[in-house]
């Protein structure tokens, strides 16, 4: 047969056969496709089945409720008829619990291990449908409506017949008998579906079905309240307590003789029923204190605002409140009966107490004062609340929010603050009773530090406990168990907003100086290790609270940031309400009566410091105890001195130097010294532990009181930080007014240099210094020092925040035992004082040596250097031809200068610069910016030091003169040249980063500096006569300008109460606002040239010796001579040598000044001595023709000493008589010619 194309088909023999792996993964497929539709078929009728389940459940619980109806409504609806005791229990109590907690029902299993709530609505039941719901729906709101009345109908029948005297119509008389079993299984049914309809959300709840349920689980665990008559049992809200005497106890008791015990011992057996499935109660009891604390606010609400509706609040508040009391109640009677039932099982409901009613918001400040009272009893606080938070805290099973609340409820009720008192009684928190317990103030303490570790912990479940929620298996639970608890999914900024408002509504009362100065009582009067305790509770509170206020700052941030503009948020507010709780118990660290000098006396006893040193020591003060550093202390001192160190860094922020020094408050001088030498040898030794002192610390280490990984990082952190800003505080007042041996701050380097003797003496000149190359890369690149310094200090912690080089990493290995790079730096950017000035001024130099070789600066264009800088300057206008010629140069003024100068007569100078013109240029350029006739500076009254004129900016062109003085002062540093120039230290101090205080202002204006501290030290009593307000006029130009230090301040009176913020505000104002621009202009030139880290290594008055050498820059005859070279045939022992050293000798300052700036151009001696001048000091020999009679009086020498600056040499003639040579050499040195006399 053809095809299309007339070939002949192959009938489907070219078909291509099925292989082998296909057949079998077809028949893989087919048995899967057999096995889901036996799983889809299987699983239809599982699902089928519990729906018909479901639905014969439904029906049969729909049936129970409609026989209860049938039976029972139009009774609980007579409020005078009672039902039989059997009937009612056979009846009408048997109806209601078949049908909604049946036994062995898998719902019901459910709902008791999880406390899931079952909602009894007061009207038909609310659907997720809309207006044309299904006829299921239907059916579900009336069945829901049919059974709230069967729970209202029952809870009034029962109450009826608990409070009749009749033994036949008491419910309660079944208890004794045949029946009493069944009796006892009813009643704690009963009581478990109490608390479930009590578990209800406030929206889902009735508030009279609430009371009925609460008061009806009180009398079926109360057996002292069966039988008692009560007029008002027949309202089935009733919550007034039964007022007739005579009891069904008392009844049974005549009747025979074990009734009472047996009516005990059923009360007792319904109470270990609950407590076997403890959930229901306390969640029951959480949800009533949830409930009471929303009317609370409700009611503060309609108090503060009028017109908000507050009909029937008052009358909802007492029924709640009775609610609350009656489960509250039952929960304790469970808490005190801690024998009665096997330990393991307390303890669970110890924990679930603990989770779900101690952590629940505003506990403490809803139960009624009868529970409070029992809460607070030792049995109960102290040994079963107490450890059960912190073991439920250190495990995380109580963390986040609900921590916080656990621990602000315990803190109200064990300091009798509720948080209504914040607004009123912040101040005035009194010590309580509870708290004079030694042990309970301990576990307190031991409780507080879990939960505020654990409440950092924002990130994690907002839930009652992790264990409750794995209990619930589906997302819908979890979602259920949120509602009920009052919590729902929010993001991490809503937590941490809400614990910071936790913190700051209520755990106020922790900040107060009463509550902590009597735990520091109670605490230190207990052991030795109530220091340690204190602090521990001290330190959490300072930095757990400050880790939450910082991540609700930045979570209010993130929120402004989304919200829409002119939106309001309380996540600020709350931010920065807990911040003030961290700032609370700081300033009672730092400003509380005795606190910090107590805090030292433990140390010193406790860690072998001295508690005071006397001035003339001058031994000792490389104390051994700190000589293993930080990490050598044992934990509790190094918790304690972390403590002790951010409290004094506080005080010494207001700690003016009368304090100090005359009334010595809060120490003595001598307790000034042991703290500053302790220190001093803390800081160092960060940097140089000594190894044998450290593994002996260690060991003590080992035998001390054990912290809490959390604490112990705490303390050090606090140590590490605030140590070195200690330090640097008393540097800084000792260099205003010396208190301390000079010798204290560099006591443990010299220490260790000594003992590095031997090994020093093995390397080249300059010892260490000769070896600090790495040192120098390291500075150069920035590391070290160029990390951001605290704003509060102006200083970096003992700790470097990125790990510091190698010495191998830095460029360069330290070739003397011990003295490694990293130590090094790391003890630069902390504690540079205690490196001798010395050693730090070699540093300086050699890293300015090595930028130049990295830059190239000194090299000629040949050599591959820049371009020099010409400018030609005019001497009658020095400043304004240097700033119109280098003003631009920016960072190329490290380059050569190649300067001109054109004299009076507008005739040009016919030096030759070599660097002698330069070092003229900037001496004479700084002289002339300083003029008062430019208005660029201001000297400070009797000392003369230089600051920038407040005034400059508004001159014109005032800013960019300062920044090119800036730049000309930098460029002086750079080359080594000194000028005749010194600034004030607060100047100074801005410069290098910090922030003058109070004390600085003396170096300026100090009589306005005396009126501020007569201010700070007048009685408060007599401060508002002064007439002060928080404004400051000052004169400007002629004209009076007025600021206000705080808005509005012109109307705000400083009082005794505000005087020290008005204080310390005029002083920021005058050193730092009003100094503030022209300083800024004149630290941007001098960046330019010098990074502002490379300051950091000096004090103010080591950086005026850098730029002028010292006071005075006087010169010193005898270094001069030791260090000058001769030449062309002169020598030491020269006739014309001997008699220029003795007329140089006979020099007053001023000429010897003249005399150096006439050979080197500049009028300063170098810094460190003539052995640093390069090129060295040269007295070259002139040959020239005299008389050989000049010995006797003939004609001497005529030609006068000439000099070549660049070279720092003096051409000296050899003359044959001193007067001539003093004659001829004044002249010189005082002619002025600039570089035309030769």
């Amino acid at each position: 047969m053809l095809n299309k194309s007339g070939w002949k088909g192959l009938g489907g023999a070219s078909k291509k056969e099925t292989t082998r792996e296909a057949l079998l993964q077809q028949a893989q497929a087919d048995r899967e496709a057999r096995s889901e539709a036996r799983a889809r078929s299987k699983a239809a009728t599982t699902i089928q089945s519990h729906w018909r389940s479901h639905a014969a459940r439904a029906l049969l619980r729909q049936q129970l409720l409609q026989q209860w109806h049938a039976s029972y409504a139009s009774a609980a609806a007579q409020p005078d008829v009672l039902l039989p005791a059997p009937e009612l229990r056979a009846g009408a109590v048997r109806l209601l619990l078949a049908a909604l907690l049946p036994f062995g029902s898998s719902r019901s299993r459910k709902m008791l291990a999880s406390g899931e709530p079952y909602i009894v609505s007061s009207g038909t039941c609310n659907s997720s449908g809309d207006s044309g719901s299904s006829s299921s729906s239907s059916s579900r709101g009336s069945n829901s409506s049919s059974s709230a009345m069967a729970v209202r109908g029952t809870l009034a029948l029962l109450l009826r017949s608990i409070g009749s005297s009749d033994p036949a119509l008491n419910y309660t008389a079944d208890c004794i008998g045949p029946d009493a079993q069944a009796w006892l299984l009813q009643a704690a049914r009963l009581c478990q579906l109490c608390c479930l309809v009590l578990c209800s959300s406030p929206a889902a709840s009735d508030p009279v079905v609430d009371a009925a349920a609460a008061r009806l689980l009180q009398l079926l665990t109360c057996a002292d309240s069966w039988g008692r008559g009560d007029k008002n049992s027949s309202s089935s809200g009733a919550a007034a307590m039964p007022a007739v005497n005579g009891s069904l106890a008392a009844q049974s008791r005549a009747s025979g003789s074990g009734g009472q015990a047996a009516a005990d011992a059923a009360a007792a057996a319904v109470l270990s029923r609950l407590c076997q499935q403890p959930l229901p109660l306390l969640q029951a009891a959480r949800r009533l204190v949830c409930s009471s604390s929303a009317l609370q606010a409700q009611q503060q609400v309609a108090v503060e605002s009028p017109a908000s509706p507050a009909a029937g609040m008052l009358q909802a508040k007492l029924v709640s409140t009775a609610a609350l009391q009656r489960v509250l109640g039952l929960c304790l009677v469970l808490l005190e009966s801690a024998g009665s039932r096997p330990e393991a099982q307390h303890q669970l409901f110890v924990d679930h107490f603990v989770l779900l009613v101690d952590a629940a918001p505003g506990m403490a400040a809803v139960a009624p004062a009868t529970i409070q009272a029992r809460l607070l009893q030792p049995a109960v606080m102290q040994q079963q609340l107490l450890p059960a938070a912190t073991q439920l805290a250190s495990s995380g099973r109580l963390s986040g929010t609900a921590a916080l609340h656990c621990l602000a409820n315990m803190a109200q009720l064990l300091t009798g603050c509720s948080q209504q008192q914040q607004q009123q009684q912040r101040l005035a928190t009194a010590p309580t009773a509870h708290l004079e317990d030694s042990t309970t103030a301990a576990a307190y303490c031991r409780a507080a530090l879990q939960l505020l570790s654990a409440g950092t912990r924002l990130r994690q479940s907002n839930g009652s406990s992790r264990q409750q929620q794995q209990n619930l298996s589906s997302i819908k639970d979890r979602q259920r168990a949120q509602q009920q608890q009052g919590q729902s999914s929010s993001s991490s900024s809503d937590v941490a907003a809400e614990a910071a408002s936790i913190l700051q509504e209520g755990c106020w009362m922790l900040g107060s100086q009463q509550h902590l100065l009597q735990l520091l009582r109670v605490l230190s009067s207990h052991s030795q290790q109530g220091m340690v305790q204190w602090a521990a509770y001290c330190v959490h509170l300072l930095q757990d609270t400050a880790r939450i206020s910082t991540a609700a700052a930045a979570a209010a941030a993130a929120a402004a940031a989304a919200r829409p503009a002119g939106a309001a948020s309380d996540t600020s507010q709350a931010a920065a309400g807990s911040g003030q709780l961290s700032t609370a118990v700081l300033n009672v660290v730092a400003f509380a009566p005795g606190i910090l000098p107590g805090v030292w006396r433990w140390l010193a006893l406790a860690a072998g410091l001295p508690l005071e040193a006397p001035l003339q020591a001058s031994r000792g003060l490389d104390i051994a105890a700190v000589a293993g550093g930080p990490d050598g202390l044992a934990q509790p001192v190094a918790l304690v001195m972390g403590l002790f160190c951010r409290g004094l860094a506080q005080l010494l922020q207001v700690l003016d130097d009368t304090d100090l020094h005359q009334r010595q408050e809060p120490f003595t001088l001598g307790a000034s010294r042991a703290i500053a030498s302790t220190l001093n040898s803390l800081v160092f030794h960060t940097a140089f532990p000594e190894k044998q002192q450290r593994k002996q610390q260690q060991q003590q280490q080992q035998l001390s009181m054990p912290l809490l990984p959390a604490t112990a990082a705490h303390g050090l952190g606090l140590l590490t930080q605030y140590a070195p800003v200690v330090l640097r505080g008393y540097y800084e007042r000792d260099a205003r007014q010396q208190f301390c041996q000079p010798n204290l701050w560099t006591e443990p380097y010299s220490n260790m240099m000594a003992g590095l003797e031997a090994a020093q003496q093995q390397q080249q000149a300059g010892g260490v210094l000769a070896t600090t190359a790495a040192v120098v890369q390291a500075l150069l690149a920035g590391v070290g020092l160029a990390a951001e310094e605290d704003e509060e200090s102006g200083n970096g912690s003992v700790r470097a925040s990125s790990p510091l080089p190698s010495p191998a990493a830095a460029g360069g290995a330290s070739s003397i035992p011990g003295l490694r790079t990293g130590a090094l730096l790391l003890l630069l950017r902390c504690a540079p004082q205690c490196v001798p000035f010395a050693v730090r001024l070699e540093l300086f130099r050699q890293m300015l040596e090595q930028d130049k070789v990295r830059g190239r600066w000194q090299l000629s264009p040949a050599e591959g250097g820049p371009r020099p800088l010409k400018v030609t300057v005019r001497r009658d206008a020095l400043l304004e031809d240097a700033y119109r010629g280098l003003a631009a140069a920016g960072a190329n003024i490290k380059a050569r200068l190649q300067v001109h100068f054109i004299n009076a007569q507008g005739v040009a100078e016919a030096g030759i610069d070599h660097g002698g013109l330069m070092k003229e240029l900037l001496e004479a350029t700084l002289a002339a910016g300083c003029q008062p006739e430019y208005g660029l500076f201001a000297a400070s009254e009797g000392s003369n030091l230089m600051y920038p004129n407040p005034a400059a900016e508004a001159i014109p062109q005032g800013l960019a003169l300062l920044e090119f003085l800036g730049l000309m002062v930098g460029k002086a540093l750079y080359e080594g040249i000194l000028v005749n120039m010194s600034f004030a230290p607060c100047f100074l101090l801005s410069l290098q980063g910090g922030r003058p205080g109070l004390d600085d202002l003396a170096a300026l204006d100090r009589q306005l500096h005396s009126n501020l501290l007569a201010v700070k030290a007048c009685p408060p009593e007599d401060v508002e006569s002064l007439g002060l307000t928080f404004s400051v006029e000052q004169q400007l130009f002629g004209r009076t300008v007025q600021t206000d230090l705080l808005p509005g301040g012109d109307c705000l009176a400083v009082t005794g109460d505000n005087r020290l913020l008005y204080v310390h505000l005029l002083a920021d104002h005058l050193l730092n606002t009003r100094l503030g621009r022209a300083t800024a202009a004149f630290a941007g030139g001098l960046s330019v040239v010098l990074a502002p880290s490379w300051l950091r290594m000096f004090s103010p008055s080591e950086i005026n010796q850098l730029i002028s050498g010292g006071q005075g820059g006087g010169l010193d005859v005898e270094d001069m001579a030791r260090y000058v070279k001769y030449s062309n045939g002169y020598s030491e022992s020269s006739a014309t040598v001997k008699m220029f050293w003795r007329v140089v000798a006979e020099m007053s300052p001023e000429q010897r000044s003249a005399l150096l700036r006439f050979i080197t151009s500049t009028s300063r001696a170098p810094l460190g001595g003539f052995k640093h001048l390069q090129p060295p000091l040269t007295i070259h020999k002139v040959d020239c023709a005299a008389s050989p009679l000049a010995f006797l009086g003939g004609k001497d020498v005529e030609r006068l000493p000439s000099a070549s600056t660049c070279y720092n040499m003096l051409k000296l003639p050899n003359y044959k008589r001193a007067a001539t040579l003093k004659q001829k050499l004044l002249y010189a040195i005082g002619a002025g010619a600039g570089f035309e006399l030769s």
